[in-house]
This record gives C-alpha cells, structure tokens and sequence, in this order.
C-alpha cells in the first residue's frame, strides 16, 4: 500500500510539473519528413521544420522562433536534422 501510494506521488509530482505546451499563434514553416532512426524491427521517421513559428508561453508572454539553415547529416543508418535556432522574447499579439 505504501509504495503504491508513493508511486501515485511521484506520478503526480511530474505531470503538475510539466507545464502547458506552448499555445502557437502563427506558423510560417516548412516541415520536411527524415529517418529518425533505423533499427532491425521498424524504421522510424521524424520531422524537422525551417521557418518561423510565433508561441505564447504564458498570458502576456510570446516568443518569436526561427530555425533556418536546415540540413541533415548521417547518424548510423538514420539521419539527424542540424539547424540555426534564435528565440527572441516578443509583445504578444492583441
């Protein structure tokens, strides 16, 4: 009994930890698919995106992010997507 309720602590220590996914109020991007990763059993893909993206982290509280220069490079079988990233705190919009 005690270590399941320590569990159910635990448990409900990390999801009040983790806050709200940012809310995204525009999107100017350009998703390209990959192959995250390349096992035996199943290949895995991901998605990596160039653009711009503007995110609202908290009432009152907005973030311009830019990636750019998007490429991949080889990792094992698969590959890994290398970009530039700049975040810059902005005035959210009304």
């Amino acid at each position: 009994m005690k270590k399941t309720l320590a569990l159910l602590m635990m448990a409900t220590t990390t999801v009040a930890m983790a806050g709200p996914e940012p809310t995204v109020l525009m999107s100017e991007v350009k998703t390209v698919g990959y192959l995250a990763s390349d096992s035996p059993n199943a290949l895995v893909p991901g998605e990596a995106w160039e653009g711009v993206k503007l995110v609202r982290l908290e009432p009152g509280k907005c973030e311009r992010i830019v990636h750019s220069n998007l490429h991949f490079v080889p990792a094992g079988d698969a590959e890994k997507p290398i970009f530039d990233e700049s975040r810059t705190m902005v005035t959210c919009p009304a």
